[in-house]
């Protein structure tokens, strides 16, 4: 088997990896744990999506992809092989994750969730409807028959 290296910057260092991160903030429920979703692509050749992002005991963690065994017990599907790799994975998932929560954050205070602007113009146009005096009820006309 040949074994592969990370390539070299000229200097005996491992050249430094390209990561791309995308984190999908989700919303926080009662007794949930989870944060976000996120995504990373590895130097434009690898990309690794449905990593988590959870509060634990110690703080906020990534959490690799993850499937559920015969056994019962959750086994990950991928994940960095270097205790620098998953560091770096970490590092990117949560700066990344911090920038967005503090984006989503100021929105959610600028304007209101959809399902509250509908709820509101609901309620508006049945206080409306309860100003307005009722129609008069429409008179039948007789035609005579045809």
């Amino acid at each position: 088997m040949d074994d592969t290296k990370i390539p070299e910057a000229g200097n005996g260092q491992p050249a430094k990896l390209d990561v791309t991160v995308k984190v999908f903030p989700v919303q926080e429920k009662e007794g949930s744990n989870l944060r976000a979703f996120a995504s990373i692509d590895l130097g434009g050749v690898f990309a690794v999506t449905n990593l988590r992002v959870l509060e634990g005991r110690n703080g906020t963690f990534v959490s690799m992809p993850q499937t559920k065994g015969k056994d019962d017990k959750y086994h990950d599907i991928c994940f960095p092989t270097t205790k620098e790799m998953r560091q770096a994975v970490t590092d990117a998932v949560l700066e990344e994750y911090s920038k967005v929560k503090d984006l989503s954050v100021e929105k959610v205070e600028e304007r209101p969730s959809a399902r509250k602007n509908l709820q509101q113009k609901k309620s508006q146009a049945a206080e409306k409807a309860a100003e307005q005096p009722a129609p008069a009820p429409k008179k039948k006309v007789d035609r005579g028959e045809r």
